[in-house]
């Protein structure tokens, strides 16, 4: 969390480049999208591919990588997961929103859904919290649960 409330803080100052994301044709219906950003020391590039036709063949539906490369000399030195950073990144950035525009944290948080970013949320906030207490909603047949801070955050499906 302080390490986005650093890149942001950096971003406003001008120290980070990032360009809008650049989104060209990919296959029938998809999309291939570009971002980059430079700082003092890193580059970053995300690539990342959508294919709505993926949930039909029952495989996700965006694939990407996030490629970090030394300023210096250009070298790639780290090769991360897109999807995954984007689940924490979004948590992280939604967890920094609390403790900034809130006098006090929550005693309670409503999180719609059970997809992946939910289950980011839920991650990022027993974290946080340290205990979670779910009250799900039979809408759907999949379910996140965290306890308590004795427990491991699990994933259920019902």
């Amino acid at each position: 969390m302080d390490a986005i409330a650093t890149a942001a803080l950096e971003y406003d100052a001008g120290q980070i480049q990032s360009p809008e994301c650049m989104v060209v044709p990919f296959g029938i219906g998809g999309a291939m999208l570009s971002m980059p950003a430079t700082a003092h020391d890193i580059g970053i590039h995300k690539l990342v591919t959508v294919q709505p036709a993926n949930k039909e063949r029952q495989l996700p539906t965006i694939h990407g990588t996030v490629t970090v490369c030394d300023t210096e000399t250009g070298k790639p030195i780290c090769l991360l997961d897109g999807p995954e950073v984007t689940g924490r990144r979004t948590a992280a950035v939604t967890m920094l929103a609390i403790r900034t525009f809130l006098k006090q944290a929550p005693r309670e948080i409503l999180l719609i859904g059970t997809d992946v970013q939910a289950r980011h949320h839920v991650q990022a906030l027993y974290v946080q919290k340290g205990a979670l207490y779910e009250q799900a909603m039979p809408a759907r047949s999949s379910s996140l649960t965290c306890r308590s801070k004795e427990s491991t955050y699990s994933e259920r499906t019902t």
